[in-house]
C-alpha cells in the first residue's frame, strides 16, 4: 500500500504487506491534491483559469443537480455570473489560486463522504442532498470578495517584476 505523511506529501513509502483498497485510494487521494497542491503555487500568480479545474466545475454542477429544492437553479445561475469558478478560496492558505474555490468546495465534499464512510452512524443521519448543500456551499461568502491587484516582488536574478495577487 502507499502511505504518505501528512505533512509532508513528498515522503511516499511503498508497503507490499497491505493490500487495502480503501487505504490505497485514501493515500493516493492526498498524494494527487499534494501534487496539485504545489503546482497550482506555481501557478497561481501567473495562470489564467486552468484547463485542470474545469473537472470541478463539472463535478460541481453534477452534484448541484442532485439537490431538490427551490431556488438551487437561481443560485447556480448566480454563481455562474459571479467568480465562483474563478475566485481563490483564500488568499494566503488552502486553494489560494484561480478557480481554488469550486477545487476546494468540490474537495470537501468528496472528503465529508469519506469521513461517513468511516463514522457510519453519522452517515445514517445525513440525507446526500444535506451532504452536498453543506459541502459546495459552506464558502458561499467568498464569492466577490476578492479582487486582484498588481503586486511586485524580486525574481531570481533579483530584478523587480509584477504579478497578479488577490
Amino acid at each position: 500500500c502507499i502511505t504518505i505523511n501528512a505533512l509532508k506529501f513528498s515522503e511516499v513509502h511503498f508497503r507490499k504487506d497491505c493490500r487495502c483498497s480503501n487505504c490505497i485510494q485514501r493515500t493516493l487521494t492526498k498524494a494527487f491534491w499534494g501534487l496539485i497542491f504545489k503546482y497550482s503555487q506555481a501557478l497561481s500568480t501567473k495562470a489564467k483559469f486552468c484547463p485542470w479545474l474545469i473537472p470541478f466545475k463539472e463535478s460541481f454542477l453534477e452534484l448541484c443537480q442532485k439537490i431538490n429544492r427551490p431556488g438551487v437553479v437561481e443560485l447556480c445561475t448566480w454563481l455562474e455570473e459571479s467568480d465562483f469558478y474563478t475566485a481563490p478560496a483564500s488568499t494566503r492558505y488552502h486553494s489560494a489560486y484561480e478557480g481554488g474555490l469550486v477545487a476546494h468546495s468540490v474537495t470537501v465534499y468528496k472528503e465529508l463522504k469519506r469521513l461517513l464512510e468511516v463514522y457510519p452512524g453519522i452517515a445514517a443521519k445525513v440525507t446526500e442532498e444535506s451532504l452536498i448543500i453543506i459541502a459546495l456551499f459552506h464558502d458561499l461568502c467568498k464569492v466577490n470578495m476578492y479582487t486582484k491587484e498588481v503586486k511586485y516582488r524580486k525574481d531570481e536574478q533579483g530584478k523587480w517584476e509584477t504579478y497578479d495577487a488577490y
